[in-house]
Formats: C-alpha cells, structure tokens, sequence
C-alpha cells in the first residue's frame, strides 16, 4: 500500500497492493476514508500555517504575518502602528485599533490599544 501524508498499511491492513490506505496520518495531516488528506489553516492578518504546523483542520493558525501585525500564540495581532492606529480615551468614545487600511479590528486580534497616541481614530460609542 501507499499513504501520501502518512503511514502505509501493511500486513492483513493492506487489503489491495498499490491501494492507498493509511495506517495513521502525519502532523498536518487527517484520515479522510482510507486516505490522509492536509490541514488547511486559516489566518486573519497574515499567512496561514501550512504542512505540520497546522496541526487541526479550519482553525485559525498563522504562519506569518502581515505588516502591522504581530504572531501572539497562533494568531497576529494589530500592533501599535504609529500615529492614527490607536483611537482616544476621551470621555463617551471607544478605543479602537485600525489595520494599515483603516479597518477597525475584531478585539481578539488587537482591537483595543492601551496606546493613545492621536484622536483621528476615536469613534462614538452611541
């Protein structure tokens, strides 16, 4: 037997010469039928992981990221990007973070800054 992203049957689990069928998958790999088949990651702000660093199939897992961004566990978070990132702590406004693009970010990837370097950002919380 073969196995691509695995290892082969053999013995009595090989039930047909040159069939595909896998004893157990390798990192970044999952048993789909007889077969192993690879991960596939997502990432928000970056690259996702690939080949065995992907280690469970459709969780968000980055490999790199992007400019702005910085890889904090297995995700990249907004980092301080200088002036008009990071919103104001003025009284009735909310802290917001905005990517290189002006998009406001989900709080789990950095929406909320303790940096307050300029009021552009500042946005109502009405």
């Amino acid at each position: 037997c073969t196995c691509d992203g695995g290892v082969a049957a053999t013995g009595a689990a090989c039930t047909a010469e040159g069939a595909e069928i896998c004893a157990s998958c390798s990192a970044g790999f999952r048993p789909v039928g007889q077969g192993c088949v690879a991960n596939t990651c997502t990432c928000y702000a970056g690259e996702a992981a690939t080949g065995a660093a992907c280690t469970t199939n459709g969780a968000e897992i980055c490999g790199s990221c992007s400019d702005g961004f910085r890889l904090e566990g297995l995700i990249c978070v907004g980092v301080d990007m200088g002036a008009g990132a990071c919103a104001c702590a003025e009284p009735g406004r909310t802290t917001v973070l905005r990517d290189g693009a002006g998009t406001v970010l989900p709080e789990v990837y950095g929406g909320s800054c303790e940096v307050h370097n300029t009021t552009a950002a500042c946005t109502d919380s009405t």
